[in-house]
């Protein structure tokens, strides 16, 4: 069900509630629990109806089947045309019928990197939407926590409804979700920002169906007869695919910050996280409570962390003021080149944040850990 924000009122179906304040950590919270939800299902169908006030981006149903967390599909429908991206043993295949003449198998990703909002980003919409994350597992809250300026929730005082409206600085606007508090079930999202001078734009979301029981057909890709398959080419990944759980790291030495030597030699028979960051990456900065809480908790244990800094001679002079700002007390690398860095250059880095998280043998436990999923990757490493 669609919400509209008006002053400090919502309106459910003609009904005003009052929103009051809400912590960051309790919005935060309450999210978490709608996703988890998501995260639990082994299998799900769900439409969801997105639309935007931006001129030539139409309004869309957007289909969603899941099935058994191995399968996924995703249909969008337009007045324009309709896309189709399935991805499962078979391989990861696309559809669109303003190219019906073939239809695209794309280059097979690592499982862990597939969900249904990428298969999503397959097509041409674009837009502020939050649903296909949720539905993938990951909290909006995350994503929005630089650019929040205050939290505010309202309950529906004749149904099962809760609204959680984020207030932004930048961009200048506000994001509501509203969620069926009881099934922690996601109803509904509108985001309405301004990035200039201009009227504020307007992205809505709203949950059309959802049970969590997909069907064989809701998962299948069959492409017209008569198209030709087409083959995308691998694209560079954003790491060395050498690196993967089981194999082992690749040596280094270099100076950290304080002008010491360190090699992964120092780390033996302890688990350390390589973290690769910048202090001019957002996500990265975003990063840095969860790295701290983490290590914080578990350094007694044998935990560590090296941090490689990709920032380059314009932003190296910040780095040991934001480090000890930060309070990041763990050992860091930082020589001022950048993507050039050494370190870097020999694991393949090409995006960041980026981890490796290696165990007490000296060999790879985890890549590419952190939010949510870093904590439980450190404990189970620690635990061998």
């Amino acid at each position: 069900m669609a919400s509209v924000l008006i002053g400090v009122v919502l309106f459910w179906s003609g009904t005003a509630v009052a929103q009051t304040a809400l912590a960051p950590e309790e919005a935060r919270k309450m999210m978490t629990n709608v996703v988890e939800t998501y995260r639990g299902l082994a299998s799900y169908r769900a439409t969801v109806k997105v639309g935007s006030s931006v001129f030539g981006t139409p309004d869309a149903e957007v289909f969603v089947g899941v099935k058994d967390q191995t399968r996924l599909a995703v249909t969008i429908k337009t007045a324009e045309a309709e896309w189709r991206s399935v991805y499962g043993p078979e391989g990861l295949f696309s559809y669109s019928t303003k190219d019906a003449g073939r239809y695209v198998r794309h280059p097979m990703p690592d499982a862990a990197d597939v969900t249904v909002e990428k298969l999503y980003g397959l097509s041409e919409l674009r837009g502020l939407y939050f649903t296909l994350d949720i539905w993938s597992g990951q909290n909006p809250m995350d994503a929005l926590a630089n650019s929040l300026l205050e939290t505010t929730v309202a309950r529906s005082p004749d149904r099962p409804l809760t609204t959680i409206t984020c207030v932004l600085k930048n961009p200048n606007g506000q994001v509501a979700f509203t969620f069926d508090h009881e099934r922690n079930w996601l109803q509904s999202v509108r985001s309405e920002v301004r990035t200039g001078k201009g009227p504020p734009v307007v992205f809505t979301e709203v949950v059309m169906a959802f049970e969590p029981m997909a069907t064989e057909a809701d998962v299948a890709f069959a492409p017209p007869p008569t198209a030709e398959r087409f083959e995308i080419p691998a694209p560079p990944g954003n790491y060395d695919r050498a690196l993967k759980p089981g194999a082992k790291p690749f040596a280094f030495e270099a100076k950290d910050t304080n002008g010491k030597s360190v090699s992964l030699d120092d780390y033996r028979g302890r688990v350390v996280l390589i973290d690769f960051w910048a202090t001019w990456c957002s996500p990265c900065v975003a990063e840095v409570p969860v790295l701290k809480a983490v290590y914080e908790k578990y350094k007694a244990r044998g935990f560590e962390v090296l941090s490689i800094s990709l920032d380059d001679e314009d932003t190296q002079p910040g780095v040991a003021a934001f480090v000890k700002r930060n309070k990041m007390d763990w050992r860091h690398i930082c020589d001022g080149q950048g993507w050039k860095t050494p370190i870097a250059q020999r694991y393949g880095v090409r995006a960041i944040p980026f981890t490796v998280l290696v165990g007490r043998d000296g060999r790879i436990t985890a890549v590419n850990v952190r939010g949510e999923s870093l904590e439980p990757a450190v404990k189970a490493a620690l635990a061998k």
